[in-house]
């Protein structure tokens, strides 16, 4: 491109086109000779960008409609237009609604809440109690009943996270609230510090959740750095993502997190059974928006490619670094384009009305507003198609360590109190949106309530109607012997409501297969 080295630390400030202008100019580079979307196989630096610019120019096989893709091999041939009917993309994902507890049985993300999560609770109350005594208030020498210091040291762009890490200590115990508003304290408790060393901690976690590895190394990238983090003397981006093994570890963690892997598969089923609810063949054209390290890229593609789906996939996220290493790591998949693109910016024409679904995980909470992002995304969906987010709606305190200490994970103004909302947030937030109707996976765990695949779609589906604000199919879909049920109500007679019982696999079926339909008489 303009043949600079940029380091990451550089790069992070570099927040619009007028900065990046000046810091090239400073460079010597303004008035080189450059190519707009060419790679630059210079740059190893990974970077988190927020540029508001919302699309790279298309590359001309974009543009082009003749152009087909099947398992990575393109066709010369017209691409049909993929009908799903109506409501066929909601019946795709009622199907799978309630399979989240078979899935975490396989990637080992059950008893997360009773069993792991309080010792990996442990670990993350030593790291806030390490960097408070970093920045100057030992809690294990702060007497009970004493008033808690603020950390004054902190910079003030931290000060959700602040507020956040006194949340974790009033939970542990260590802590307590005393008085109301201005007159709001903090006060120490007669609970004592736990005394062993987090790092000691740490290595007791993985012995016995090795399965939880991803979550616990990509706690340790930032949290032994959390004072130095607060302060200024350490960049969390570069922490992040300048560093090549701690990208590996944060990407590791994406792909292979027990809770993520589970609602990751979940999501790939639902994807994969789509063309069996279409009235044609044609390509399910995807969209997937803030794909950053790839790790559920991967995952679908792979998964529709083994279930021999015809598809067309589009990676965007809004760092172009991010997009590089994407067409470096996916450059064997010719049925994949890659773009910068930001939900919260207005989507370029080109892609308005295009995709069947669009995809995103744990991305769109990282926006100022749930509702305007998802506005942004529902002009890129074709009528019968819809939104798909894979999303955490219960906070995890280990998450705002890492991801807390980003910008990013505090834009939003739009009425949330934490970035990770419930699901009842997400229902308002993308009616309003324009979403004409809305659901959700659920199940029995609270593992199964804590990550979900949360769906926007752009058709009113019958038979759903509102309760207490909240999305829910007319009929209950309860578990009968592990067996998915659904009662509907079919027929009312003089206020009569006359029901049936529906009975669904317990596995999704696979893509084309046909099952017999029978009637009985009497």
């Amino acid at each position: 491109m303009f043949k600079v080295d940029m380091p990451l630390d550089e790069l992070v400030e570099l927040t619009d086109l007028d900065s990046l202008v000046h810091y090239l100019d400073e460079k010597g580079a303004v008035g080189s000779s450059y190519v707009e979307g060419a790679d630059s196989d210079s740059s190893s630096a990974f970077g988190t960008s927020t540029s508001t610019t919302p699309s790279t120019p298309p590359d001309p096989e974009y543009l082009n409609p003749k152009q087909q893709w099947q398992n990575g091999t393109s066709k010369s041939v017209e691409s049909e237009i993929l009908d799903l009917g109506p409501h066929g993309i909601q019946d795709a994902f009622s199907r799978i609604r309630l399979d989240f507890e078979r899935h975490a049985a396989q990637t080992g993300a059950t008893a997360f809440w009773s069993k792991v999560y309080p010792d990996l609770n442990h670990v993350t109350t030593g790291f806030v109690c390490d960097a408070y005594r970093k920045l100057g208030c030992d809690l294990s020498t702060v007497k009970a009943g004493e008033v808690v210091p603020q950390l004054t040291k902190a910079l003030p762009q931290h000060k959700h996270l602040l507020a956040q890490l006194q949340n974790i200590l009033t939970d542990s115990g260590l802590l307590e609230l005393s008085g109301l508003g201005a007159n709001q304290q903090l006060i120490r408790t007669t609970k004592s510090v736990n005394s062993t060393p987090t790092e000691t901690l740490c290595k007791q976690f993985l012995l016995q959740y090795p399965a939880y590895a991803p979550d616990i190394k990509c706690l340790q990238v930032t949290a032994p750095l959390l004072a130095e983090c607060l302060t200024g003397q350490k960049k969390p981006a570069h922490l992040l993502f300048g560093d090549a093994r701690n990208f590996e570890i944060l990407a590791t963690f994406y792909a292979k997190s027990p809770l993520l892997d589970a609602a990751c598969r979940m999501l790939a089923e639902f994807v994969a059974s789509l063309p069996s609810f279409a009235r044609n063949n044609g390509p399910l054209r995807i969209l997937e928006v803030g794909a950053g390290t790839g790790g559920t890229t991967k995952y679908i593609a792979d998964y529709l490619n083994r279930q021999g789906v015809e598809f067309e996939y589009t990676f965007t996220d809004i760092s172009q670094a991010l997009v590089n290493q994407a067409k470096k790591k996916f450059k064997h998949h010719s049925n994949m384009q890659f773009r910068t693109l930001n939900a919260e910016g207005t989507p370029p024409p080109d892609m308005v009305d295009r995709f069947d679904l669009v995809l995103s995980t744990n991305c769109i909470h990282a926006t100022s507003s749930i509702e305007k992002a998802t506005a942004n995304l529902l002009q890129v969906i074709r009528n019968n198609g819809a939104l798909c987010v894979l999303e955490v709606t219960k906070n995890i305190y280990w998450f705002d360590l890492v991801f807390g200490l980003l910008e990013g994970w505090w834009l939003m103004d739009d009425d949330r109190t934490h970035p990770l909302a419930p699901a009842s947030f997400w229902d308002r937030s993308l009616r309003s949106a324009g979403y004409n109707d809305v659901s959700w996976t659920s199940g029995d765990t609270e593992e199964a309530n804590t990550l979900r695949l949360i769906c926007g779609f752009k058709n009113e589906r019958p038979g759903f109607r509102q309760v207490d604000g909240v999305s829910q199919p007319q009929g209950r879909l309860i578990k009968r012997a592990g067996i998915p049920v659904e009662e509907v109500v079919f027929k009312s007679i003089d206020g009569l409501d006359l029901s049936a019982d529906i009975y669904f696999p317990k596995e999704a079926d696979p893509p084309g297969k046909k099952r017999a339909v029978g009637t009985y008489d009497y």
